[in-house]
């Protein structure tokens, strides 16, 4: 069943070419429909009616939506990113059996390098508002180079072609280079989102410092290893007694969501694995068991808010596998991973091979094929548990 999932889904992704919609293009269209893009609570009555129509519009229609507002396919290097692992993965069984696949995203990747940096990094084909700052298109983040550039090290390790490293390096140096640092008296430290805005992203920091591990295991580069433990640190220190880490550091705000949660606990089990804190293993337990109690369903289903059975997102799903295949040999995942193969293959996958969008109440699901959002990391989640 996980093996037909992924062979069809990668016969279409393969068929559909590299561009393709996003989630967030049709918000991210102009300055006004960016501007709709704060906490609801803040917008003007006239704001609100607008923003909850074009998000109704974009669920109900969503091709169409974007067909009227002239809204074109682009590439998405992240969805690169995605592929182009995914493919290592697979690669791992039979070296050479996938190399051309690999070299068309790692081309493409290349070049699609940001041209806000000196070194390598991404950012997304549109610009969009983060934090009441506008992130101009390619603007490059924390995340993005964390995605691409374990891509690029894992790479790195199955063909030994010094080149890959150089960049997965060149991610790293944009990390301690570009990306600001918020300083503690603790000694502590907060990577941001952007170079546009020092923030206190918990996802972004764990992800700057996660790349940060994985290149610095392999080049021996203690810098990197230290800094990122401060890191590491530092987003421990805001961890609540239920076990979750909030989206945003020292804010009232304590929102999180199912796919952020599955990100912060991949980088804190393998700072763990590396670095053998038993502080790190504490919040990883607790906040797993958080992320399975407030997410994880009975039918195989994640939901994405921990206060609401809907809307779920195939991504969640996604990178609730990709988490599983982290943890599986610390935690007994076998029956959660055979719930969520059971769902996708009963009622998200098309029969052309993509995976459905979102499930907003029961038995309604978007069905566009979004690339970066649900194809890419839903090939790489399938990935990780692919077997020959």
């Amino acid at each position: 069943m996980k093996e037909k999932m992924l062979i069809s889904l990668l016969k279409w992704t393969s068929s559909n070419g590299v561009k393709g919609y996003d989630p967030y293009d049709f918000i991210s269209l102009n300055r006004f429909t960016r501007s709709l893009m704060i906490d609801f609570k803040e917008l003007s009555f006239f704001k609100k009616v607008v923003r909850f129509s074009i998000e109704r519009l974009g669920l109900v229609f969503p091709r169409l939506l974007r067909k009227v507002l002239f809204i074109k396919k682009k590439v998405h290097p992240t969805y690169l990113g995605c592929m182009m692992h995914t493919y290592v993965l697979l690669s791992k069984q039979d070296k050479y059996k996938y190399a051309d696949e690999i070299d068309l995203y790692r081309s493409e990747l290349i070049r699609l390098r940001s041209e806000k940096s000196v070194h390598y990094a991404w950012g997304v084909p549109f610009s969009w508002l983060s934090g009441g700052v506008e992130l101009q298109e390619g603007t490059p983040f924390a995340v993005t180079a964390n995605w691409i550039g374990s891509a690029f090290i894992d790479l790195y390790e199955l063909t030994e072609n010094p080149e890959d490293l150089e960049i997965a390096i060149s991610a790293c140096e944009f990390i301690l280079n570009d990306l600001n640092q918020t300083q503690f008296e603790d000694g502590t430290i907060c990577f941001s989102y952007s170079p546009q805005k020092a923030d206190l992203i918990n996802n972004a920091n764990l992800f700057a410092a996660d790349l940060l591990v994985k290149v610095g295991k392999v080049t021996g580069n203690q810098t990197y290893l230290q800094t990122a433990k401060k890191a590491i640190d530092f987003t421990i220190s805001t961890q609540l007694d239920s076990g979750l880490i909030p989206y945003t550091a020292k804010s009232e705000s304590l929102f999180n969501d199912s796919y952020h949660g599955s990100y912060e606990l991949q980088c804190l089990f393998r700072a763990w694995k590396y670095f053998e804190d038993p502080s790190y293993l504490r919040g990883f337990n607790t906040y797993f068991d958080y992320y399975m109690n407030a997410y994880f369903k009975e039918d195989g289903n994640v939901s994405k808010y921990s206060n609401k059975m809907y809307p779920i997102d195939s991504t969640s799903l996604a990178d609730a596998l990709i988490l599983f295949a982290e943890v599986r040999e610390y935690v007994d995942v076998s029956e959660y991973v055979d719930r969520i193969m059971n769902n996708l293959s009963c009622n998200w996958q098309d029969q052309s091979g993509y995976f459905y969008y979102q499930k907003t109440k029961a038995n309604n699901f978007i069905k566009i094929p979004f690339l970066r959002w649900t194809q890419g990391w839903m090939a790489l989640g399938l990935a990780h548990w692919y077997e020959k």
